[in-house]
């Protein structure tokens, strides 16, 4: 149809105005970015043709460059306005790699648009009662709350729709009530409480909106009479404006009128004779801070609705993966509320998103340019809030900015004791009017109420809380509310030190409590002590960022205050905990733990004299001083013997000492009776020395199963740790198992479990700044890529994460994922620098105590001799070394690796039946795990040297294998 020169077109229910770029659906205009109608134009002008990408993007952007993903993001937003389903099958087809192209019938406008127009130019005035009116934009994340109300208002008949405000309670009932539209032959009528000043108005501006105006003596009785036999729905919006008269109101109509229904929206419930309430939360955003794609983001209606808003104020903007996670802690910080997501996105233009989400601590200034038709109550986020506050009696207006002192989750009775006049429920403030009021500002949704546990726990929204806190600021009362916050949450930590379990809903109060305790305004005696009864929950929560952070502090101001001496023990010990595992073994630690130490001696307090030990244990472990750590294990027992303690497991200590001594039987022994006193489950004992004691347990017996040749138990034990060490959902724990398990399924040869588990890995050690775990997990990638053939990139991540793992002190791993390392050096030729290497490691190794890699590195030595084809003596010096230590150690597994490798110099010197025998003989003392790649391996080799066996020699050299 040729449509050049109409100045109107239709489609559906939809009209083009092409001379003034309007839309209008139903005489109504249609919010669409100039962009968006650019487009619709070029497609309506040749509907039922392709328009090619490059077109339509000459259309709306003629002197900018543009890629296609500019042009999708307009589409959809022109789809979206346009009402289509999912498929977008409706209106505008895509024509795969090249276009689109306009299907829905077009005809051009016989009557013309002079009023459709004049509608765009001049709102009329508001008025309290209309005609239903539709919703001129598209609702997002609502679809279920519709189809509830939808489902449930012809039955029910009275539904009040209740939220914070600024939710889109007025558009959902919109929505719904449109959807009902065919079920009402006598109409629906939208009431807007909020346009009048008076109650004793509401009645007769009903009666008039509806056509009925009434000058008789008894008004509502006439009002009633002429609806009881019609079927007819009244919206009444904004009830909480005058929700006594609202509800008398809405209870004579439902009592009196059985074919009148009633949808209703309100900051609080009605409370009258039939009504069902349904509550409105917010729009759904991510409740996490990792970082996420456009795509991914786009799965959330709240930010579906930002980027929509946002691409129709501003044609620049660009919803990219480099901006999703920006608009996402936008969404996040805003709640999900829809008015301030809607404010936002119109700031967009003016500060950038960037820019938007650094100033919204600033949120009730800058959330100002609302649209000029909402009502004067939701043009501005300041206006939303003053609303409801200003209608709230004294008490309840007291008790609501008080409550902003609090973040997140809060129970009852530090809400009561903040609240107090002076922190303490007196008969001025008793616990009657404090509970009626807080259950008060509950119903108007000021404050919601989290009752999924035994005892309710409340909370406000973030853009709720930092309203209340400038009215608190206003009232001159902050500094007292935040030191009584304080203090309560210092005496509840205080008050449970063993019994931790439910204190991380209230994370966000004790960060709260310490900014405000260590700021200018705060006092720094009661910081310190907070800090110090915190850093328990922060290790106990994997949290060790904040408690470096609070703990260093506290150690910085100690000189200015009093406290005793287990405190002080406290903040030094949790200091090293977090740095030990944050920065591997960073000298500060160390530090810490000698400031710690100096104090131990003096204090009565055994449970924080065991734990720092157990602590200094670890550190040793983990900077490779492995007979210092095995002389800490045994002081340990005595003073457990010795000392006035409690139940103290200092089975897993041995446990790791004999392992990392080689002594593998032993290590096994203290496993098993370890593992039957330390707890499975998630508690303060389980995680006290910022990781599982039970979970380094399980390491130590896998991988001494390994190294015995019980390979399948070892691999049930590996698997079993990691699962539990998940389970505990604890970060750091579930990092130092996979750390240290991972090379089990590598020597096993499952590379694809292995490469699952890198990844994981170092996602979450990422994720919680676990700098040390990253490096060893890309240590272990590199690992991968040398089992993969791939020994260049593998040599380069081996070499750049040991470096830096040796920068930092963590030394533990060293001698396994230098073997690696020492792989790739001999894939790659570079057999003079990996015998520089093995020359250390051995060097390493006898000097600090680690005797559990000695077999390994004296067979790794040999087998770089053999390649050479020079040191043929030498070589088998090494290998009968490695067997020799294993056997002392009762290390099945690397006995065999060491017996093969002799092996096979063995037949190249013609001793093919010597080679077979011990072969055959090391073969023997593998009982499980015969399928897995070590045994396969060596078993091969065996048999070929048997079908060798009076045969031609080998040539030297068959490369070198880390395990």
């Amino acid at each position: 149809m040729e449509l050049i020169g109409e100045p109107s077109v239709t489609f559906g229910p939809f009209s083009l105005d092409f001379e003034r770029r309007a839309l209008f659906q139903a005489g109504r205009p249609v919010r669409l970015g100039s962009r968006a109608l650019e487009l619709l134009c070029a497609l309506v002008l040749r509907s039922g043709e392709l328009v090619t990408k490059d077109e339509l993007i000459a259309s709306a952007w003629p002197d900018t460059y543009v890629d296609d993903g500019n042009l999708r993001v307009h589409i959809a937003a022109l789809r979206k306005a346009l009402g289509e389903d999912e498929s977008g099958t409706g209106y505008i087809a895509t024509v795969p790699g090249r276009g689109y192209r306009f299907i829905a019938t077009v005809r051009p406008l016989q009557a013309h648009v002079e009023q459709e127009s004049a509608a765009v130019e001049k709102q009329p005035a508001a008025e309290a009662v209309q005609p239903f009116p539709a919703s001129p934009t598209r609702i997002f994340g609502r679809g279920e709350a519709v189809s509830l109300i939808a489902a449930q208002l012809p039955q029910r008949r009275f539904i009040s729709l209740v939220g914070i405000g600024g939710i889109g309670k007025t558009t959902v009932a919109l929505a719904a009530a449109e959807r009902l539209s065919g079920a009402y032959p006598d109409g629906i009528h939208f009431l807007d409480l909020g346009a009048l000043s008076d109650p004793s108005l509401l009645l007769a501006t009903l009666a008039t909106g509806i056509g009925r105006p009434s000058l008789c003596d008894q008004p509502l009785a006439a009002l009633m009479e002429f609806l009881k036999d019609r079927r007819i729905l009244i919206v009444l919006d904004g009830c909480e404006h005058m929700i006594g008269p609202a509800a008398a109101f809405a209870e004579a109509l439902f009592t009196n009128c059985a074919g009148l229904h009633l949808l209703a929206t309100s900051r609080e419930p009605l409370r009258a004779q039939g009504e069902r309430v349904i509550r409105l939360g917010p729009l759904g955003y991510p409740d996490h801070e990792r970082p996420i794609s456009a795509e991914e983001a786009l799965e959330f209606p709240a930010i579906e609705l930002f980027v929509e808003r946002a691409a129709a104020y501003d044609d620049g903007f660009h919803f990219t993966d480099a901006v999703a996670p920006l608009v996402a802690e936008i969404c996040r910080t805003l709640d999900g509320i829809a008015l301030a997501i809607e404010l936002a996105a119109g700031r967009v233009e003016a500060f950038g998103v960037a820019g938007l989400a650094e100033r919204l601590d600033d949120r009730f200034r800058i959330l100002t340019n609302g649209r000029r038709t909402a009502l004067p109550r939701q043009r501005t986020l300041q206006a939303t809030f003053e609303w409801s506050y200003d209608a709230l009696p004294e008490t309840e207006k007291i008790i609501f900015r008080r409550l902003g002192v609090f973040s997140g989750l809060f129970p009852l009775d530090a809400a009561r004791e903040v609240v107090a006049p002076d922190g303490i429920v007196t008969e001025d403030w008793p616990r009657a009017s404090f509970m009626e009021g807080l259950a008060n500002l509950v119903a108007k949704s000021l404050v919601i109420a989290d009752i999924s546990v035994g005892d309710a726990r409340y909370r406000l929204l973030d853009t709720t809380r930092a309203f209340a806190m400038e009215r608190l600021r206003e009232s001159g009362d902050l500094d007292t509310r935040q030191r009584l916050h304080a203090e309560h949450f210092l005496r509840l930590l205080q008050d449970l030190p063993n019994s931790l379990e439910g204190l991380g809903h209230y994370m966000d109060n004790v960060r709260s409590a310490l900014t405000w305790a260590f700021s200018g305004s705060g006092d720094v005696r009661l910081a310190v002590l907070l800090a110090a009864a915190a850093a328990r929950l922060f290790v106990n929560l994997s949290v060790l960022s904040e408690c470096a952070r609070w703990t260093a502090a506290a150690v910085d101001v100690l000189p200015q205050v009093e406290i005793d001496k287990e405190c002080e023990l406290v903040l030094w010990t949790h200091h090293a905990i977090s740095l030990i595992f944050l920065s591997g073994n960073h000298p500060d630690a160390g530090t810490a733990l000698s400031r710690a130490l100096a104090l131990a001696d003096d204090v009565t307090d055994a449970t924080e004299y065991f734990r720092l030990h157990e602590i200094l244990f670890l550190y040793h472990l983990r900077i490779g001083k492995f007979a210092e750590a095995q002389a800490i294990a045994a002081k340990v027992r005595h003073e457990a013997e010795n000392r006035v303690a409690p139940t103290l497991d200092v089975e897993w200590m041995f446990a790791l000492s004999a392992y990392f001594y080689g002594d593998h039987r032993t290590a096994c022994a203290e496993a098993e009776k370890a593992l039957l006193k330390l707890p499975r489950q998630k508690d303060p004992r389980s995680l006290r020395i910022g990781t599982s004691p039970r979970i380094l347990t399980m390491i130590a017996l896998a991988r001494s199963l390994w190294w015995l040749g019980s390979l399948d138990q070892a691999m049930r034990v590996a698997d079993a740790c990691i699962e539990e060490a998940r389970d505990l959902d604890h970060p750091v724990t579930t990092c130092t198992a996979l750390a240290y398990l991972i090379p089990i399924s590598l020597w096993r040869g499952d590379l694809e479990t292995t490469e699952r588990r890198v990844d994981e890995l170092l996602t979450l050690a990422a994720r919680q700044g676990l700098h040390p775990s990253t490096l060893v997990g890309t240590a272990l990638k590199g690992a991968l890529l040398v089992k993969r053939g791939r020994p260049d990139e593998g040599h380069t991540l081996l070499k750049t994460s040991l470096d830096e793992l040796r920068s930092t002190s963590y030394r533990s791993q060293d001698s396994p994922l230098s073997c690696h390392l020492v792989e790739a050096l001999a894939s790659l030729g570079l057999v003079e620098q990996a015998l520089e290497l093995v020359d250390r490691m051995l060097a390493d190794s006898l000097a600090d105590g680690d005797r559990v890699h000695l077999s390994v590195i004296h067979r790794l030595k040999g087998e770089l001799l053999d390649t050479s084809g020079h040191f043929p003596n030498q070589a088998e010096e090494h290998f009968r070394k490695s067997i020799e230590i294993a056997r002392q150690q009762h290390a099945a597994i690397l006995e065999l690796a060491a017996t093969t490798a002799l092996g096979r110099l063995q037949v190249r010197r013609g001793e093919i039946s010597t080679a077979i025998r011990n072969g055959r003989a090391a073969l023997a003392k593998i009982s499980e795990g015969i399928e897995t790649d070590p045994v396969t391996t060596a078993r091969r080799l065996v048999d070929g040297w048997e079908k060798l066996e009076g045969r031609s020699a080998l040539e030297p050299g068959k490369g070198v294998n880390a395990y």
